[in-house]
């Protein structure tokens, strides 16, 4: 009897979700959405020309972010939930240029505050093809001795440590995928300008009217706090997985046109969310659905070290103070629960930096993977909660081969364009 107790105790435990992990990556973008606007990842896609999502050669995946090739600013930018006002910012992004020698020098990076925009810190393409790191608080400079090569891939990996007082700045840059940096620049010194205010708007591509395309892919933010992914964020290839079938499905089936399946509402990316058209509805704060994904590409290899996977949505609300949470199920059916989602009222919104959940994949398989689940439940309100759309952005990279020097030991060289 006292068995029977104890396995039901355990099952019965099986069946409660997870508190979330405690994760530090604030973003994951390898433009896999095939949507480069604010209906997915961007806060804004700014500039004199839109950049797009292209197809030629990117780092991994299908596409890449690519500027206008004509002398106007092309970039996009994503905000931070909240400002960061101290500790350690880590940005990468994988950058290519169509030209070794611009008529201009192009910010590749620009990290600000959003209150007053003020320039935190710069990452140049100067005319001569080399880089430079520049500190916005007193315009100190750290640059590259070697010019880059035109129509390669550069992994470039900044620190800035947000502090009024003691701040610092940091990049290093590398060949592709190699662990072992180019070069590193820095530190440079640099004080808040605006104390208090600190750090919370990042663009990539061209912030100046310069003929020739950036291209950039597989970016991430990163910050020092949690248990994981809080440092440099080091090489790594983004793939994108959606909702293809029901699992456990619950909610209603609801939009102008409502989807035959609870899926088929949700699982517009890559592409555009369609909004009002299909999405899924409940009023509750029980009921799950349960949505299978679809398997990653056969790109990632099988024996692929999996770095994480990090969970979209876009969402809107039927009145004020509903509140839902992602869920996700790992290969064993286990779940865990993300960050609560305040929703808006009336209004399809992308989860924001403190919203999306990210799931540590340390020690999961490919094939795990493709045995993962994600969907949603309520958390409070008695009003209607919607949900759009949701993707997962998945993190990985090639196993170490025999004799590396590392657990991501591996050098892939400059993939061209």
């Amino acid at each position: 009897m006292r068995r029977l107790l104890l396995l039901g105790l355990c099952l019965a435990l099986l069946l409660v979700p997870l508190t979330p992990a405690e994760a530090v990556r604030l973003f994951t973008c390898g433009f896999e959405e095939n949507n480069v606007t604010s209906s997915t990842m961007w806060t804004s896609n700014s500039g004199g020309v839109a950049v797009t999502a292209g197809t030629t050669s990117p780092h991994s995946g299908t596409y890449r972010g690519d500027t206008g090739s004509t002398a106007n600013s092309s970039f996009v930018r994503r905000a931070l939930a909240s400002n960061v006002t101290s500790g350690t910012v880590y940005t990468r992004g994988y950058f290519s240029s169509s030209t070794v020698a611009p008529s201009g020098n192009i910010d590749l990076i620009r990290e600000l505050d959003s209150t007053n925009a003020t320039l935190a810190v710069a990452v140049t393409l100067l005319t001569t093809g080399k880089l430079r790191l520049f500190a916005g608080s007193d315009s100190t400079t750290a640059d590259s001795t070697a010019a880059l090569t035109a129509n390669t891939w550069y992994r470039i990996e900044l620190r800035v440590l947000v502090s009024d007082t003691v701040g610092e700045l940091e990049l290093r840059y590398y060949l592709g995928d190699s662990t072992t940096p180019v070069q590193t620049l820095g530190p440079l010194t640099s004080k808040d300008t605006n104390p208090g205010a600190g750090l919370n708007l990042f663009q990539f591509g061209k912030n100046q009217s310069v003929s020739g395309t950036i291209s950039m892919d597989d970016i991430a933010i990163n910050d020092d706090s949690g248990s994981f992914q809080n440092s440099w964020a080091g090489p790594g290839k983004i793939a994108l997985m959606k909702p293809d079938g029901d699992t456990s499905v619950f909610w209603t089936k609801a939009g102008s046109t409502p989807a035959a399946t609870n899926f088929g509402g949700v699982s517009e990316v890559p592409g555009a969310p369609d909004d009002g058209v299909t999405y899924n509805e409940d009023s509750g704060t029980t009921n799950v659905d349960e949505l299978s994904l679809s398997d990653l590409p056969a790109e990632v290899t099988s024996n692929a070290t999996i770095i994480l996977a990090d969970y979209y949505t876009k969402t809107q609300a039927g009145a004020n103070s509903q509140v839902l949470r992602l869920r996700m199920w790992d290969d064993t059916g286990t779940p865990t629960d993300g960050p609560t989602i305040a929703l808006t009222n009336g209004s399809w919104t992308i989860a924001t930096t403190s919203q999306h959940q990210v799931f540590d994949t340390t020690g999961k398989s490919k094939a795990a993977l493709n045995a993962f689940s994600a969907g949603y439940v309520g958390s409070s309100g008695a009003s209607a909660k919607r949900v759009t759309t949701l993707w997962v952005n998945v993190e990985w990279i090639e196993a170490t081969s025999t004799g590396g020097g590392g657990a991501l030991g591996i050098l892939l060289g400059g993939a061209g364009n």
